[in-house]
């Protein structure tokens, strides 16, 4: 299995990241040789033949055993408030279609936004908390129960700047290389207290999953316990740029979170500027990526002998 994952450049981002949690021992040993046994175990039943298939199984193990996420050692100081990046076509399944309506806001996933859209959609949600769906929908967790915090004030003093456009700044320093363009984004900030301290953790590989520009902080001590994103470039072959503070949380209800919705805008240029449909140049990103981590291959060696 492992050496399946070390042949293409996510399953090498993957190996890199265990590697570092291994070094480093950001997850307690017992637990994470536990983990990828458990892990080994369900790529010799299921049988993927595909690197993104076999990257899957960490999801379908850690949401099985719960024990096995939030388990980095790390201590993180929490600010007084967090901030989550949502796209517009996640956010808008907890809002309640009708109501939006009547005050003049057409709910659309389409590139074309109205004039002050982000900003009506913004003032909706602060002024009129019927906006929100009642039930199971209305929860901030747009990945199966989970989602990614960092602190608001970065965002803020962003904002105060007044980039060319938010939208791209923000997509690039968070990493979130899966955001093209025309994705219309919101952030949502709210106090770090509507977490449960045991439901936030810095990051490892379980939490990153196939996340395609995660690297693991290797010393979570020296940023306040928390992990850190990887800045969006044109290329890595100079190695990469730290980005902001990044955090892994459960699931929070949006009624208790009590935050407010912001509007950060739409992207109006590719990840990395690459175009999504030109395959080559994705791969050659990646293995830019890849560059910049010290794989070594007797790790994966004994990964393949002792797991």
């Amino acid at each position: 299995m492992f050496s399946t994952l070390n042949k293409e450049p996510l399953g090498r981002i993957v190996l890199a990241n265990i590697q570092c949690a291994y070094d480093h021992e950001h997850i307690e040993r017992d637990l994470l040789i536990s983990f990828l046994k458990a892990w080994k175990a369900a790529y010799i039943s299921y049988a993927p033949i595909y690197v993104e298939e076999i990257i899957n199984l960490i999801h379908n193990i850690a949401d099985k055993e719960v024990k096995y996420r939030f388990q980095h050692k790390a201590k993180p100081q929490m600010p007084d408030k967090v901030s989550t990046i949502i796209r517009w076509e996640i956010l808008h399944k907890n809002l309640n279609i009708i109501e939006l309506n009547q005050m003049g806001i057409e709910v659309s996933n389409s590139a074309e936004y109205e004039e002050h859209f982000f900003t009506k959609v913004a003032a909706a949600f602060d002024e009129h908390p019927k906006i929100l769906n009642d039930g199971t929908y209305g929860y901030l967790d747009y990945n199966d129960g989970q989602f990614w915090i960092t602190p608001s004030d970065w965002i803020e003093k962003l904002r105060h700047a007044k980039p060319a456009n938010l939208a791209n700044q923000v997509r690039d320093i968070l990493g979130l290389v899966h955001f093209n363009s025309n994705v219309a984004l919101f952030e949502l900030c709210f106090l770090a207290t509507a977490i449960h301290p045991n439901n936030k953790a810095t990051p490892t590989f379980i939490e990153a999953e196939a996340h395609q520009r995660f690297k693991a902080h290797n010393n979570p001590a020296d940023n306040e316990g928390w992990g850190s994103t990887v800045y969006l470039q044109r290329s890595y072959k100079e190695g990469i740029r730290t980005g902001e503070s990044e955090l892994f949380a459960r699931q929070v209800p949006l009624y208790k979170a009590n935050g407010q919705l912001k509007a950060i805008g739409l992207t109006t240029e590719h990840a990395e500027w690459v175009d999504p449909n030109d395959e080559a140049a994705i791969l050659n990103m990646q293995n830019e990526f890849v560059g910049t981590f010290d794989l070594r291959s007797e790790f994966v060696t004994w990964l393949n002998d002792n797991i």
